[in-house]
């Protein structure tokens, strides 16, 4: 199980702005205030850097793919990550658009993660699925924003992440979706999970599944 503090230490070191999240952005994309306040694309990359250092697959999951730049920099920051320890990339991304408008950006990160790291499965759904055959070790929720319809995300992903993963909640501070930050002190005060909410504009929630 990785130690919230590397992870803390590792997003605090990398510098703002990664080399390969320029490249993943689709150019009609670029300055759009999700990626010039990016800041919180740091943390997404050291968790998943350090989770692909322990974990030879480390599956992905986001649930509400749009554009896909979460999940684009976990997904090249695992596979940087097991290429430096001169180990195989076999990384999986599963990307559940749960049937909302799929820009091009998500196939653009697709085309471009190809490119430079062939072999690494990116699978996509249109529907969450009841169940899956695989654990994911980072589940990505960024689906429908209601609390609600949170709360029921963090539910499905806590049944498929698997324990020792990291569950994280993206857009807790955006005023026009308040659902989601209650939604996720509802899980935390039911469940009691360790967690950490990210120092950013979004405001992040990094969620420990329970060993």
């Amino acid at each position: 199980m990785i130690n919230r503090q590397d992870v803390i230490d590792l997003a605090q070191a990398y510098p703002h702005d990664l080399g390969y999240i320029k490249e993943l952005i689709h150019p009609r994309d670029e300055g759009k205030d999700f990626i010039v306040n990016g800041n919180t694309y740091r943390w997404y990359a050291a968790l998943a850097a350090l989770m692909a250092q322990e974990h030879p697959t480390c599956p992905i999951i986001e649930i509400g793919v749009r554009y896909g730049y979460s999940i684009g920099t976990m997904v090249a920051a695992a596979s940087e990550a097991r290429l430096a320890q001169g180990k195989p990339v076999p990384i999986t991304a599963l990307a559940i658009d749960n049937e909302q408008y799929i820009t091009g950006s998500v196939r653009h990160w697709q085309r471009w993660m190809r490119a430079n790291y062939p072999g690494t499965g990116y699978p996509h759904m249109h529907k969450r699925p009841h169940k899956l055959e695989f654990e994911a070790w980072i589940c990505s929720v960024d689906g429908d924003h209601s609390y609600e319809g949170t709360l029921d995300d963090l539910a499905w992903a806590w049944v498929h992440t698997a324990p020792g993963g990291v569950i994280v909640v993206d857009d807790m501070n955006h005023k026009d979706v308040p659902g989601v930050r209650k939604a996720v002190e509802s899980f935390i005060h039911a469940v009691k999970p360790e967690w950490y909410e990210i120092p950013s504009w979004r405001g992040t929630a990094l969620i420990w599944r329970s060993v």
